[in-house]
């Protein structure tokens, strides 16, 4: 959600407080700081508990970075880290300032000692600290004695990764050639067919594009989008969906176009494989109600086009399987049955 739509939901919210933003990456401590302050101011608390809330919350951080001071594993503190503590310390001083003015002289001076003191302890562990530049080498452990070794592995990170004295150069193994991409040009598909020879190319270069991409999956973003995409695009914009029985001219209609045995078989190979690399791709994208639409459309497609191809006979060989599809010999014909795909792009959303 952009920044102009959270100030136009929040406008008239009489629970938030106008203030600078905050930088959601960074300021983590910020952002949870004014979202709680807001949850308070919800549930129906006071300003002035909200603010209390909000003094206490930086003591409580400024404990925590105490805590952290004290770990012997930070040795040193850049300059950066040096002005963020500096800057906490100096927040919640201002803050104590501000609380206690309406509070009882007794209790002021309670908030203000305490915060006082943790403020100094604070200050004293960032000054001695030394700079980044200035900081001590971790303790290497002597394994041989084995002296001061739990200590050690205490103060050491990654105790496990001791020193090595032997020389391991050329251990390492050959340099590994970088892997060579080929270019997927999408734009080697047509824009539309009009012939068989034209339709059979463009279903080869799909099934090439999808190749590339499922390898060279690592070196691509997104894969399984783009794979879905090309054969969405290939089966609806490109390719003819096949006439009915009833068609008028038979001309008109490119996959009734005479073909050899082999043409046949090739063509029905590449939808196999088209098929796999769309099925591939669905199911490795999130279930919606447009890619559900995208799957039933182009599936269809692709049985609408494989059941043309197969009852077309070869004219140098005669498939029996396409001789069984378009019935013979008083045999009546089959045919695939379209009322699972009328139930099912019922309501789908196509455009």
């Amino acid at each position: 959600k952009t920044l102009e739509a959270s100030m136009a939901e929040t406008l008239d919210d009489p629970h938030s407080d106008w203030r600078s933003c905050h930088r959601a990456r960074i300021d983590f401590y910020g952002n949870v700081r004014c979202a709680l302050q807001y949850l308070l101011r919800k549930a129906g608390q006071s300003s002035a508990a909200c603010k209390l809330f909000s003094y206490f919350y930086r003591v409580q951080m400024l404990r925590m970075l105490e805590m952290d001071l004290r770990n012997p594993v930070i040795l040193a503190l850049d300059d950066s880290e040096r002005r963020l503590a500096t800057m906490a310390t100096d927040h919640l001083a201002y803050a104590c300032a501000k609380i206690t003015l309406g509070m009882p002289p007794g209790i002021a001076a309670v908030v203000m000692t305490g915060a006082n003191g943790l403020v100094a302890t604070v200050r004293e562990l960032i000054d001695a600290k030394p700079g980044a530049a200035g900081a001590s080498t971790l303790p290497v452990l002597d394994m041989q004695s084995g002296r001061d070794r739990q200590a050690g592995a205490l103060l050491l990170p990654l105790f496990d990764s001791f020193v090595r004295e032997a020389d391991i150069g050329g251990l390492e193994g050959p340099a590994t050639e970088p892997s060579q991409l080929v270019p997927i040009n999408v734009f080697r598909i047509r824009d539309r067919v009009r012939t068989l020879v034209e339709a059979l190319d463009a279903l080869r270069t799909t099934d090439h594009l999808c190749s590339l991409v499922d390898n060279q999956a690592e070196s691509l973003k997104f894969p399984a989008f783009l794979k879905v995409t090309l054969v969405q695009h290939l089966f609806t914009k490109v390719l003819p969906v096949p006439l009915g029985a009833d068609k008028s001219n038979p001309n008109d209609d490119l996959w009734a176009t005479p073909l050899v045995y082999g043409t046949q078989l090739d063509i029905l190979l590449i939808l196999q494989r088209i098929m796999e690399h769309f099925a591939s791709g669905c199911v490795s994208l999130k279930p919606t109600r447009a890619i559900h639409a995208v799957r039933i459309v182009v599936s269809a497609a692709v049985v609408a086009i494989g059941d043309a191809v197969l009852r077309r006979q070869g004219t140098d060989y005669h498939s029996a399987v396409s001789e069984h599809l378009v019935g013979s010999e008083g045999r009546p014909p089959f045919g695939p049955s379209t009322d699972l795909f009328a139930a099912q792009s019922e309501t789908i959303e196509a455009s």
